[in-house]
């Protein structure tokens, strides 16, 4: 017999926790982040530096917090 579990509950939950462990900026940089941007706009955006703003959407990316959306060229380079 198996026992029915709300996930729902268990995923509020966790927002929570994460939410309670996440640096300012990085909830600066998720609300931000409501719209496609580029980290060098984000940087602009905040205030901070663009190696800052990047450091912490990679590890929110690591996280699975945000996601890679689209890679545009620029100057020959990606």
């Amino acid at each position: 017999m198996t026992k029915a579990v709300d996930t729902r509950a268990i995923d509020v939950v966790r927002a929570e926790r994460l939410r309670g462990g996440m640096s300012p900026l990085r909830r600066r940089l998720l609300r931000a982040l409501q719209e496609p941007c580029s980290a060098a706009g984000l940087a602009v955006k905040l205030g901070e530096s663009r190696q800052r703003v990047n450091y912490h959407v990679r590890e929110l990316e690591k996280g699975g917090l945000v996601e890679l959306v689209e890679e545009r060229p620029r100057r020959g380079c990606v």
